[in-house]
């Protein structure tokens, strides 16, 4: 055999150890981020509309605890958005597309109303910005048909929450930054006022994966 075919087949070997390898190392991840998902069989169960309600009245509210300063009037108007996302959240965690319809369309409308307050000055600018998002988001949402198609919408609305939520306050008690693994490389997030996981982005599929990044 000439050194051209030893070489040849040196390194037609070495490829093939490599895609052995690469296809090794992506069966493992795939196992670590199912197994993040999968919990217990009996954590599992079908969500009800029960469960998606108290995603709103899973703690109680309380009073407005604003990290700038937002006047009675936005903050009342920014916690009436705030309940009416969670019951858009519901809808989602039911992957039931009608209902997370009639809720995007509630939360446009809530929206629509704190758009119509001014804010601070020095959080004019963030908040126009922000509610654009919200806006935009939620008029998506109430016109699709296609809970995957929400799904995508509720990534980003929900990304403009927590910011806000982070920002302004709210005045519901306890709201949980919650994460999925199997979402946008990791970062699937939504806000809940349950500290139960009932993920959005999968449903039944995946009900109980994700974990609590922050309490607020």
């Amino acid at each position: 055999m000439s050194g051209t075919a030893i070489f040849t087949k040196v390194m037609n070997r070495i490829v093939m150890n490599r895609i052995v390898m690469n296809k090794i190392a992506a069966v493992v991840l795939l196992s670590v981020l199912l197994g993040a998902c999968s919990g217990s069989e009996e954590e599992h169960h079908h969500v009800t509309s029960d469960d998606s309600r108290q995603e709103m009245t899973g703690s109680e509210a309380g009073e407005f605890r604003a990290t700038v300063p937002v006047s009675d009037e936005i903050a009342g108007a920014f916690d009436a958005v705030i309940k009416d996302y969670l019951n858009l959240t519901g809808g989602l965690v039911e992957s039931d597309p009608s209902k997370a319809s009639d809720e995007a369309e509630r939360l446009h409308e809530s929206v629509d109303r704190l758009v119509q307050l001014d804010a601070d000055p020095e959080l004019q600018t963030r908040f126009e910005t922000w509610t654009a998002v919200l806006l935009e988001r939620s008029e998506s949402m109430a016109n699709a048909s296609d809970v995957e198609e929400q799904r995508g919408d509720y990534e980003h609305l929900s990304e403009t929450m927590i910011t806000m939520v982070e920002v302004i306050g709210h005045g519901q008690g306890t709201l949980y930054h919650q994460r999925c693994p199997m979402v946008n490389g990791g970062n699937g997030d939504w806000l809940s006022a349950r500290e139960q996981i009932l993920n959005p982005y999968h449903g039944n599929r995946m009900l109980n994966c994700g974990s609590t990044v922050q309490v607020l």
